[in-house]
């Protein structure tokens, strides 16, 4: 037997001697090393009425249990111990049966060595009560039950026996892997919080951006593209009926037009259509992606600025020049650098009549134009939009002609 052995031996005895409240949690945080035993309480450890039983579990899931802790000051393995702890299991038994003459399962935990033929005339006597789960925790039973891996712990916590190397190796080994994954669970929760914590406070910001990204079939310049625009019509931004317009003309007369694509944007609403926005030129630097990054700032009511929170149901068509219909295949959306829409260009037949805004740089009307996305619509509320992946600012560059 080694010394560690020895230590769990000694602590059982004496270590919680005159501390009931220290013994009943102890046995009740081994009770699911010990058996299939649930659902595991317990009564009243500090004191007081606790219906003749010390804790009570339910044992393979469906028979109820009752136990008592037996712990004799010193422990022992002497005739007087073992009669005493023999005496203790009936009267604690008994009390049991009395208050619930139909309980089916009762527990016993000693600290006192108790030979196999006590524990047999123990068992016995039980079951001539009609008690059909008998179990009896004595020194021995206690002892393996701490020592081993799962028990590491409760050793540490109720008997102040520290571990050692090779235990730790071994706790690290039986629990390691689920540990680490309860970690790295603990860790995704919180960043899921923190995450959901920073999408809201973004949505209650202003809107600032409204961005347009126009994946192409294969890669162009502006210059080989020519004269070709694109509209979008964006729906529910300033209120359900609204719409909102962006035409993003391709700059082929841009000085640097032969190495990238320049797009120049639009804007309007359609409540009013001499009110004309023109942003800044944006270059696409990816050879299969034109752009258009707009910055701008969206009012609703009287002096009210327009959020992402603001916004429920909305919507996103497109309409393009011939040049272009068979250029694109796909077409993205980002506010605030949110993405609210990605869709592959669908759009078939010709457009639908358009208010044009007075004062644009050419006549669209003398233009044909083709559907290129149908009507999208999105509920930002049962679907939320997430980060998008292309958000960027917005800088101004100096390219060699």
């Amino acid at each position: 037997m080694s010394s560690d052995i020895r230590k769990t031996e000694e602590r059982l005895r004496t270590y919680l001697d005159a501390n009931q409240v220290m013994r009943e949690r102890m046995c009740l945080a081994l009770l699911p090393l010990l058996g299939p035993y649930t659902r595991e309480q317990p009564r009243r450890p500090k004191g007081g009425p606790d219906g003749a039983r010390d804790l009570e579990a339910i044992f393979d899931a469906r028979i109820p249990v009752w136990g008592a802790v037996g712990f004799r000051n010193g422990g022992g393995n002497d005739n007087e111990a073992r009669g005493w702890a023999a005496q203790k299991f009936k009267d604690d038994l008994d009390a049991a049966r009395q208050e619930n003459p139909t309980l089916p399962g009762f527990v016993f935990f000693t600290n006192v060595d108790l030979t196999p033929g006590i524990k047999q005339g123990l068992m016995k006597y039980a079951q001539e009560k009609s008690v059909s789960v008998i179990e009896i925790f004595d020194m021995e039973r206690l002892r393996n039950a701490l020592d081993s891996p799962e028990g590491l712990l409760a050793r540490l916590q109720y008997l102040g026996i520290e571990m050692q190397p090779t235990e730790q190796l071994a706790l690290i080994g039986k629990y390691g892997t689920q540990l680490q994954g309860a970690v790295t669970a603990r860790f995704d929760r919180v960043e899921r919080t923190l995450s959901q914590m920073e999408r809201f406070l973004d949505f209650q910001k202003p809107i600032l951006r409204l961005d347009f990204y126009f994946e192409l079939v294969a890669p162009t310049t502006s210059a080989a593209i020519g004269d070709e625009a694109i509209l979008l019509v964006v729906h529910g931004l300033h209120d359900l009926n609204a719409q909102w317009y962006c035409l993003c003309r391709n700059n082929f007369a841009s000085p640097t037009a032969q190495h990238f694509r320049v797009m120049s944007p639009h804007m309007w609403d359609m409540k009013n259509l001499a009110n004309l926005l023109t942003g800044r030129d944006s270059i696409g630097w990816v050879p299969n992606i034109m752009i258009s990054l707009t910055e701008l700032s969206l009012n609703y009511g009287i002096g009210n600025r327009l959020r992402l929170a603001d916004l429920t149901l909305t919507g996103l068509e497109a309409i393009c020049t011939e040049g272009l219909r068979s250029k694109i295949r796909r077409l993205s959306v980002d506010i605030n650098g949110y993405e609210v829409f990605n869709h592959a260009a669908d759009g078939q037949g010709d457009a639908r009549s358009i208010p044009w805004a007075t004062g644009l740089s050419f006549n669209p009307t003398d233009r044909k134009w083709f559907n290129l996305l149908m009507l999208k619509q999105r509920n930002m509320l049962l679907s939320p939009p997430s980060r998008s992946p292309r958000f960027g600012p917005i800088v101004s560059v100096n390219l060699p002609k």
